[in-house]
């Protein structure tokens, strides 16, 4: 198929920590350092050659830039007792790149409708952590940079009341997506071929701004279900299983997908510097490190040679098709 690519309580650990994204996650929020340039510089892992190649302005400023919505574990959200600082596999694959490019790693707490718009701005140099590798995006708006395989996920209350286990199953259920994600054309795609199409009710589609607003109309029990990414939806589930339920999803419906890093098309040279890092990261073990003991990551794994800039298309770096 074409790509565009209840229980009602929850634990207080997960209420609190929910609140405390909620709290974080407006558009803009101040930012976060990982570490300093020169303790990159001191690194063993640092790449001289890699840090000559960078643009004059970050080399100047000492740091790259990075945004993401704080809220989607396992790949970056923020822990209770440091609300200002990210983590997750995303925070940790930075650091990595960093000490390899000997550049500090400022983050950006940036709501998703904003991203690509502040990419393009200047606002953030990067985007890590909500962005789907597109057909679309490589040619047209970004380079991108995959840094995972990703598979789709159900959120649904606890024991799944409704026994979804496919995207089909979803005709005349209500289902949460991210508002301006990958997620909404193929739900849309599977209601009007596959329920519409078929005699049966359409998948009732509701956009919300970010996982926490899905998290909560699901405990609401105005949603039947959320449509997410599966290491996000997963960890959520593993969090609280009382109260949710995790269902994998077949990829009848949808093609390979990558999450990727994105890099505004006029910052070639650290598009191509990123690239090379995240390889060197990959090999020196920093990588399966930031994924080790994440629910559902082992399947989503990439190897140097996977490493490719805008692998869809293999649109050249900077280019515009």
């Amino acid at each position: 198929m074409p790509r565009s690519q209840p229980g009602k309580t929850m634990s207080r650990r997960v209420s609190v920590a929910i609140s405390t994204m909620v709290g974080v996650s407006v558009a803009l929020v101040g930012f976060a350092s990982a570490q300093t340039a020169a303790d990159s510089a001191k690194s063993p892992k640092f790449d001289k050659a890699l840090h000559d190649s960078l643009p004059s302005s970050i080399k100047s400023a000492g740091a790259v830039t990075f945004g993401a919505l704080w809220e989607t574990p396992p790949i970056i959200s923020v822990d209770l007792a440091r609300p200002a600082t990210p983590k997750g596999i995303a925070p940790d694959l930075a650091v990595g790149m960093g000490e390899v490019l000997g550049v500090r790693i400022k983050w950006l707490n940036l709501a998703w409708p904003a991203q690509l718009p502040g990419l393009q701005a200047g606002n953030v140099d990067v985007l890590f952590g909500q962005i789907s590798d597109t057909v679309e995006r490589e040619r047209s708006v970004v380079d991108l940079i995959p840094f995972q395989k990703r598979g789709y996920g159900l959120l649904t209350a606890a024991g799944n009341p409704r026994k979804l286990a496919k995207l089909t199953d979803l005709c005349g259920v209500t289902v949460g997506i991210p508002i301006g994600s990958n997620t909404g054309a193929i739900i849309k795609s599977v209601s009007s071929v596959e329920c519409v199409g078929a005699g049966k009710p359409a998948i009732d589609q509701r956009e919300f701004n970010g996982a926490t607003a899905m998290v909560q109309a699901l405990r609401a029990g105005t949603i039947d279900a959320s449509f997410d990414a599966a290491p996000s939806i997963a960890t959520i589930a593993a969090s609280d299983p009382a109260a949710y339920s995790f269902v994998a999803l077949p990829s009848d419906h949808m093609d390979t997908e990558y999450s990727a890093i994105a890099v505004a098309k006029d910052n070639t040279q650290l598009t191509i510097a990123l690239a090379e890092a995240l390889k060197k990261v990959i090999a020196d073990g920093t990588y399966a490190a930031a994924y080790k003991g994440v629910v559902g990551m082992s399947q989503s794994a990439l190897t140097p040679d996977q490493i490719i800039i805008n692998p869809l298309t293999r649109t050249p770096v900077g280019k515009k098709q």
